[in-house]
């Protein structure tokens, strides 16, 4: 887990779902090797989307939690209670 101050820089890709942050917004996408499928099935032949992120270096308008996740994305921690 990360927590950081209103104001922060971003360190990583953040999904940019319920993030208050500014900054520049990107799709991230990759290829992967997904040998289990009868198409697509070599290196590089799967197109994966992981979401839409905010950039590293984008700055956070609140505190906020996050997790890193897979291929070190951050995701915003839920908020319980």
């Amino acid at each position: 887990m990360v927590s950081l101050p209103a104001s922060a820089r971003l360190l990583a890709h953040a999904v940019a779902d319920d993030v208050a942050a500014e900054g520049e917004v990107e799709p991230l996408v990759g290829r992967e090797w997904r040998s289990n499928q009868a198409r697509n099935c070599y290196a590089s032949q799967h197109i994966a989307f992981n979401g839409l992120c905010f950039t590293p270096g984008s700055t956070l308008s609140e505190q906020t939690d996050f997790l890193i996740g897979k291929f070190g994305i951050w995701r915003r921690l839920e908020k319980t209670g």
